[in-house]
């Protein structure tokens, strides 16, 4: 989920907090999926359109490359 900082309800915790509308967008997708089956993997991606990710895309990345560094055995391989 996409959202734009500088639009409404954003304007003020993001003028004190960078990525705080990416961590809104997170935490909603987070609320709308809760009864998913726990069969599937969820991860909410929130990302500004100035930037900043959402924390759990953040840490969504950071595991893929850690994987991709272990299967491949080359730490390049996430550069």
């Amino acid at each position: 989920m996409t959202k734009t900082p500088s639009g409404g309800s954003f304007h003020q915790a993001t003028s004190s907090m960078v990525g705080a509308a990416a961590t809104s967008a997170e935490q909603a997708k987070r609320r709308k999926y809760e009864n998913l089956d726990s069969i599937f993997i969820f991860v909410p991606f929130g990302v500004e359109t100035l930037g900043p990710w959402g924390p759990e895309a953040r840490a969504l990345f950071k595991e893929l490359s850690k994987r991709v560094i272990e299967s491949t055995c080359d730490p390049r391989a996430v550069s």
